[in-house]
């Protein structure tokens, strides 16, 4: 028994430590999750288990690049943090890098959860080809359309993500940079007049 337990707990702290990345700790994956499972409450899932990305586990014409993806059978998802943290270090507004990735990953957490709870769009996004064209219909000649993503850009759901999701944002507050500096007389006596 002592056995089972020592080696459950190493594992433990060994699939702790694999996911703790530049900025991307365990808590900090956590929290996002907790945000995701709080927004989507998938039905099926009595909880989401965030598991180390595996590439044999993708589609194979995703599997480098995929940000993440949703093991609906398991109630699981896995997040590919170096794409992630390329993502977040290529962001055009990077001040604090930490955060950058924090919200980056949570936004792909909360985008992968709610495939686990079902998400569906009656439009559905243009499925585009690795060039970035849409594919076509053979017959009607119109894009085809993924239903499990949103058409609209600025949606976690969007299959693309090109910005954050605005409560992992708030979820990851920015620090106050020199917070504990007083301002000079004059800037007080501004303020003051102001």
């Amino acid at each position: 028994m002592r056995i089972l337990l020592l080696s459950v707990a190493v594992l433990l702290a060994f699939a702790s430590s694999a996911y703790a990345m530049d900025g991307l700790s365990s808590s900090s994956l956590n929290k996002s999750l907790a945000l995701a499972e709080q927004k989507w409450q998938p039905a099926n899932c009595a909880s989401v288990t965030l598991k180390p990305y595996d590439r044999a586990d993708a589609e194979l014409e995703d599997a480098d690049s995929a940000l993440g993806f949703a093991l609906e059978d398991q109630c699981a998802i896995e997040v590919n943090l170096p794409v992630v943290k390329q993502y977040a270090d290529s962001d055009a507004y990077v001040l604090d890098v930490n955060r950058t990735r924090q919200i980056w990953a949570c936004t792909v957490i909360v985008h992968e959860v709610g495939h686990l709870a079902g998400y569906r769009d009656p439009v559905g996004a243009i499925i585009l080809d690795p060039a970035g064209n849409p594919e076509l219909d053979d017959f009607s000649g119109e894009p085809l359309r993924d239903p499990r993503h949103s058409p609209n850009p600025r949606s976690v759901m969007y299959p693309y993500l090109r910005t954050t999701y605005a409560p992992c944002r708030r979820l990851f507050k920015a620090t106050k940079i020199a917070g504990h500096l007083k301002p000079d007389a004059a800037t007080e006596k501004r303020r003051r007049q102001g």
